[in-house]
């Protein structure tokens, strides 16, 4: 019996894949929507712009968990804007490929970061009967009013405003982010919002020399360890994401010098690396 059960949902689960992946293009029915319980069919408002060709990102939570599944959509509309249809099977993988570029343009951070901010944005829009996706520039004007009346820090305001564009540059519907008039709240919300720079004292040589000669003579290691970031960070000029993440095959001892291998930083946006040298 329960072999019999657990074949009828595995059924199940390959039917419903199968009937997201073979969908014409994405519906706002299964767009951000988290993972609730059996209810009513809820409605939503059909899209204002019909579907265009390309790859579309939908996100599908399964699970009690939420977890997101990124899946393609129109990938049979992509293969039909190629020159000859004997060609289509040679670019069978390119739609996944691009996937990949897509999501290795931003940092993990940056995404994450965008997904749950587009996700308020579009709790924002249902609660006032909006469409988040594709919206139209009266609606974006009008959230990021909203957001400057809240009173928010400049950093959070341009997250709202670069979160709602990039998801819409993943669905092709960025036509309108050029608009002057939305330019002009950016930067009018940018001036609102912006606060003069508190700037923390430096750290001086003198503070350095007090902590080694208070912790540096310890027999402690975790105190040793202390005083040697601080000094290596002193010295480098390296933040503290840097120190925390440095390794002991990225150091080099030589007779003359030290060198330290930065693996990644924030100002390495590719990864590319970097190698300090000390004596």
């Amino acid at each position: 019996m329960r072999q019999a059960e657990y074949r009828a949902k595995i059924k199940r689960i390959e039917k419903a894949r199968k009937s997201i992946r073979n969908s014409p293009y994405p519906k706002l029915t299964a767009v951000n929507e988290p993972c609730r319980g059996p209810g009513p069919a809820r409605t939503k408002e059909p899209p204002r712009y019909p579907p265009q060709a390309g790859v579309h990102l939908v996100r599908v939570f399964r699970g009690l968990k939420g977890n997101q599944v990124l899946l393609l959509q129109r990938r049979r509309s992509f293969r039909l804007q190629l020159p000859q249809k004997g060609q289509t099977a040679n670019f069978s993988e390119t739609p996944v490929c691009m996937m990949k570029q897509l999501k290795a343009s931003k940092s993990m951070s940056t995404i994450k970061s965008y997904i749950y901010t587009f996700k308020r944005f579009r709790v924002w829009c249902k609660s006032y009967d909006l469409v988040a996706l594709p919206a139209l520039v009266t609606t974006v004007d009008i959230y990021l009013s909203y957001l400057i009346q809240k009173e928010i820090s400049k950093s959070v305001f341009l997250n709202g405003f670069y979160a709602i564009k990039w998801e819409h540059e993943l669905n092709l519907y960025s036509t309108f982010f050029s608009e002057p008039f939305l330019q002009l709240i950016l930067e009018g919300g940018v001036r609102i919002l912006s606060k003069p720079v508190n700037k923390k004292q430096p750290i001086t040589a003198e503070i350095l020399k007090s902590v080694v000669d208070t912790y540096g003579i310890s027999h402690d290691l975790n105190n040793l360890r202390v005083c040697c970031l601080m000094l290596m960070g002193y010295a480098g000029f390296l933040r503290y994401n840097e120190l925390a993440n440095i390794k002991a095959s990225n150091l080099k001892l030589f007779r003359s010098h030290l060198e330290i291998y930065i693996e990644s930083s924030k100002t390495d946006v590719y990864r590319q690396g970097n190698t300090l040298v000390k004596s």
